[in-house]
């Protein structure tokens, strides 16, 4: 966990954007919500939405900026996470960024031969087994889909497996809203009530809307349900600059920004004051392979832009560090973990996950891990 205290020590603070700059995205986001609005495919979400003033049509949800205003109010500026016996914790607040390892990647590096193979389960404990030793870990996860379970209670033998190896917070997905209530239970086991848990979670949950502007069904689900336990969710879209997106940087951010602005609405209606935590993904495409770009420049740039347009929003923030387009432990991915952890740390970043992914998300290694703790 790292603090920077930038008002009395200093610290180096990385901004790109101006103060105006901000309150124009800002003001762009609450037009795409107010004139353009987002596709719905969630009974409960839709319902929510109309009783608290939006404008519904059919699937279609436009956004009045007063419910904006009001989710954004409501949203607590501070979170606090333990691990499942107490140990280790994730403070989301302003200017700490915590630092730990991502969900959903297929492939695994097998650590001894260096084959490029179908993640298993027997990964997953590895993995755990390394995080609960590295210091500057501060959360775990899954760090990959174990092919050799079924897949639709994949995340119900994750939580179970890494939770046997590593008592840090555990960062998670969830197939539906089913599946988000049995991990909130499996983690009640631990806390001793629903009420425990959501005074200190050991849960964080990811889920996303779909770009451009659309809100699904079971991702819906899980995010009504970690409002209504008050489990901390982050629900950022994936942006890919001329692809889900608009090819300009601050188009695309406008976008992102808007997307989660709805998803922050839905889950506010749901449980004001349930926490929730801020950070669109948005990268370029790479238009030789049709792969989002994890590594480059883009997407660090963006990165330091969310961080400033949450903080104006004064909402934890969700962060992309040390990731690497590289599929090999060579030249290229120890720059880009490098700069990627860095620029999370400067600027200001909260929750910053994938720690350990290589290739653009496609990849995890425990070399990758190690080197980046």
């Amino acid at each position: 966990m790292i603090k920077l205290d930038h008002k009395y020590r200093r610290a180096p603070y990385l901004e790109i954007l101006t103060e105006e700059q901000v309150h124009s995205i800002h003001s762009a986001s609450l037009e795409i919500l107010e004139r353009i609005g987002v596709k719905c495919h969630n009974a409960k979400a839709l319902k929510l939405l109309k009783e608290g003033g939006a404008y519904v049509d059919g699937d279609r949800v436009k956004i009045p900026p007063p419910m904006v205003e009001e989710a954004i109010r409501t949203a607590p500026s501070r979170s606090l996470l333990t691990g499942r016996r107490g140990n280790g914790k994730v403070l989301l607040e302003r200017n700490v960024s915590n630092y730990g390892c991502g969900t959903d990647v297929p492939y695994h590096m097998d650590p001894y031969t260096h084959e490029i193979r179908l993640t298993v389960l027997k990964d997953i404990e590895n993995m755990n087994k390394i995080v609960q030793k590295c210091a500057n870990i501060d959360f775990t996860s899954n760090s990959g889909l174990a092919s050799d379970v079924e897949p639709e209670l994949q995340d119900l033998y994750h939580y179970k497996m890494a939770t046997s190896y590593c008592d840090k917070p555990y960062f998670t997905t969830a197939a539906n809203g089913e599946n988000m209530k049995a991990l909130i239970d499996m983690a009640t086991v631990f806390a001793g009530s629903y009420e425990k848990l959501a005074q200190a979670p050991s849960l964080i949950v990811y889920g996303e809307p779909v770009s451009p502007l659309s809100l699904e069904q079971n991702a819906t689900d899980v995010l009504l349900v970690c409002s209504e336990y008050k489990i901390p969710i982050v629900f950022p879209p994936m942006v890919q600059l001329g692809a889900t997106g608009p090819m300009t940087l601050a188009g695309g951010i406008a976008q992102g920004s808007a997307e989660t602005l709805a998803s922050l609405v839905v889950h506010q209606l749901k449980n004001p004051g349930a926490p929730f935590i801020w950070g669109p993904f948005v990268s370029m495409m790479d238009m030789h392979t049709t792969v989002c770009c994890y590594g480059g420049p883009v997407l660090m740039k963006s990165q330091v832009a969310l961080g400033q347009i949450s903080r104006f929003y004064g909402i934890p923030t969700f962060g992309f560090a040390c990731v690497t387009d590289s599929a090999d432990i060579d030249a290229q991915f120890g720059t880009e973990v490098m700069w990627s952890a860095l620029i999370n740390a400067l600027a200001g970043l909260n929750l910053c996950h994938d720690v350990g992914y290589m290739n653009s998300g496609l990849i995890v290694s425990l070399e990758s891990l190690l080197f980046a703790d």
